[in-house]
């Protein structure tokens, strides 16, 4: 019988099935497994556990120091049990089994007879809210931003505790975003290789922590009462979260793993993003999942889904709709999917609210209607806007270690932005700005920008919040700075942002703002990423005329010399559909030593961790110049595709 790991708990918590489908590999397609971003994540992962161990070794010198690195079960046990020998002991990767049930501590203590369990993540955590996560809500809740991570650790602490017949005490070690960074190059000093996930920790043997532990990147939180209260049953979200009490669900996961018996799952809007859902229906749980609960039969697959409906803000009711049974958009009435305020007060048709975008979602998806809609507010909209046009997209970093002395725990790191310009006779040009060196960069970065939008009043485009939420943190980290030129920085930057009591007089325009208002594709489904969008535009045979030859006759960019890289690519031989730009953004190169040459830069996870693969040693003038390129093209297709939007806009919109 297959053991009942932590990984295969926590797994199994919000959908119990998922433990059938995690232990049958050779049936269901796991979709985590190969997942670019989620490696990037679990990368950053790895580093901040090999962190942890190096600052409880350096802690406790005086300790007997053990490292279990085998995979193997049975030699894990024997070589924890012969480490448990000594009196004080730290032992990374402990590992215990009791009752079916397995785990591998990610570090232990052991003082005399006293225990700690350290759960390492690498969450951040602000230093005020330590309290916080370490107490039950006034309601008997376990704190919801942490809850998986608190449950994994009560797991544990249940079979450690069980194994050894004795308390355990259990922490729960956080990123602290409060403590900026000792030295220089300490992300660097831990290398994963990008193919194996192997960790070197080479470069931790010449860094000595502080000695005060309240000074380290990692923030201890003793969750024991906690813990304990969640395997006594005493926390209220139980019965919700797991169905059971936490003892009760333990059973039950192992009964299911005995038997080889699926326990029933759990159909909730999460099923949309579950990592069992396969376009291989004969592997895929999501498909078990709803023919036996909903009773779907294979044609169902193919009816519009309530999974498919747009949330936007404030619309919770999906679930609710889920366990009334109404699984298909057919079911629904408009007080299924209006909000009460938008069905008082009957529809705006110059522009979508919510519910309205809704309606016409599934006007069209049930009726097979595949034709777009344009609504006649684009029109003043439009004509607010005063060229020159600008569009703009950042690339940042957020990485858990910082790259650079001083700086903290997932700050954010602006590396990179593309910047189109449009004038009103049809011309466009492209400048960009990107940094692949040991600095932070954000100063230079907004130096550079200014550059690229002072000298006129043109309107400037960003899609979604992500350009002003970045700006607006740049602006606090230059106020606290000794930069000669701060002051003029930050009246740049709240010239061309908003926040909660300030409108820039040149605010740049949500372009993402202006599809949700304004425009609906049925091929959008219910997303509005710009990855979406620019596909849903691109149908547009008006647009496509316009745009038949290679990206570089319309833009001179040093990105694309050389390479025929055309934003019309016809996915079927009949050229009736076009394909998705961003599928067929070049791969980063040949063969890279560590790195994988296949890879497409084409989502900001990838962004991300390749920027981070610029900051380490050892890649050559060529590695760096094709992952630099990589970066350039990415993020040059998201301006890009920006143009292409209001393009179509001004092609479509009625007045134009």
């Amino acid at each position: 019988m297959p053991l009942l790991t932590k990984s295969l708990f926590t797994t199994s918590l919000g959908c119990p099935r998922k433990l059938y489908y995690a232990t049958h590999p050779d049936l269901y397609d796991n979709a985590s497994v190969d997942d670019d971003f989620l490696r990037s994540l679990a990368e950053g992962g790895i580093q901040v556990g090999a962190l942890a161990r190096h600052y409880y070794k350096s802690k406790y010198k005086t300790f007997a120091y053990t490292y279990i690195e085998t995979k193997d079960k049975a030699e894990a046990l024997r070589q924890t049990s012969e480490a448990m020998c000594e009196h004080n002991v730290v032992i990374a990767e402990a590992a215990f089994e009791w009752n079916g049930c397995y785990v591998r501590a990610d570090i232990m203590v052991k003082r005399g007879h006293t225990i700690q369990l350290i759960e390492v993540k690498s969450s951040s955590l602000k230093l005020a809210d330590r309290e916080s996560v370490s107490e039950t809500t006034q309601r008997g809740e376990v704190n919801s931003a942490y809850r998986h991570y608190i449950y994994d650790l009560a797991f544990q602490k249940y079979v450690v505790e069980n194994a050894l017949d004795c308390n355990v005490q259990g922490f729960l070690m956080l990123i602290n975003s409060d403590q900026p960074c000792d030295i220089d190059g300490l992300n660097q000093m831990i290398r994963i290789n990008t193919k194996t996930h192997e960790v070197d920790v080479e470069g931790l043997k010449n860094y000595t922590p502080p000695t005060n532990s309240e000074e380290w990147l990692l923030l201890p939180c003793d969750m024991t009462q906690v813990c304990d209260a969640i395997i006594a049953g005493r926390t209220t979200e139980q019965a919700d979260y797991m169905g059971a009490t936490f003892t009760d669900y333990v059973d039950k996961l192992l009964a299911s793993l005995q038997h080889n018996a699926p326990l029933a799952p759990r159909l909730t809007t999460q099923c949309k993003a579950c990592e069992f859902r396969s376009d291989n229906t004969t592997r895929s749980g999501y498909h078990r999942c709803w023919k036996e609960c909903a009773g779907f039969s294979d044609t169902d697959f193919q009816k519009p889904n309530i999974l498919e409906l747009w949330g936007g803000k404030g619309f919770r009711r999906a679930n609710q709709l889920i366990k009334e049974g109404k699984y298909f958009l057919t079911d629904l009435t408009p007080a299924d999917y209006f909000a009460p305020k938008d069905l008082a007060k009957g529809p705006n048709e110059g522009e979508f609210n919510g519910s309205t975008r809704r309606q016409i979602q599934i006007k069209k998806r049930c009726s097979g209607d595949n034709s777009f809609v344009l609504l006649d507010g684009i029109n003043d909209e439009m004509a607010e806007w005063q060229f020159p046009l600008h569009f703009i997209d950042f690339e940042t970093s957020t990485v858990a270690i910082p790259f650079t002395k001083g700086r903290y725990p997932y700050e954010t790191i602006a590396f990179q932005y593309s910047h189109h310009r449009l004038e009103k006779d049809g011309t466009l040009t492209h400048s960009e700005w990107i940094s692949t060196e040991r600095v932070f960069p954000n100063f230079e970065f907004v130096r550079a920008l200014k550059h690229d939008l002072d000298g006129d009043c043109g309107t400037i485009f960003r899609y979604s919040h992500h350009e002003n939420s970045v700006l607006n943190q740049i602006a606090e980290q230059l106020a606290t700075s000794n930069e000669p030129d701060r002051e003029t920085l930050i009246e740049f930057i709240h010239t061309i942002t908003h926040d909660t009591d300030r409108v820039g007089e040149r605010n740049m325009v949500d372009l993402c703002d202006v599809v949700v208002r304004y425009y609906y594709d049925p091929s959008m489904g219910g997303s509005n990423s710009i990855k979406v969008v620019l596909p849903a535009v691109l149908r547009s045979k008006e647009l496509q005329k316009c745009y038949e030859k290679p990206y570089c006759e319309y833009v001179d960019s040093p990105n694309y010399k050389g390479f025929d890289y055309s934003l019309i690519n016809y996915a079927d031989a009949a050229k009736t559909n076009v394909g998705n730009p961003y599928k067929y953004l070049p791969a980063i190169g040949a063969e890279l030593g560590e790195l994988e040459s296949e890879v497409r830069i084409n989502n900001g996870g990838l962004a991300n961790a390749n920027y981070a693969k610029l900051q380490y040693d050892g890649l050559s003038d060529d590695e760096k110049l094709k992952l630099k390129n990589a970066l350039l093209r990415y993020c040059e297709l998201d301006t890009m595709a920006m143009v292409l939007i209001y393009h179509f806009f001004k092609l479509h919109a009625p007045l134009w």
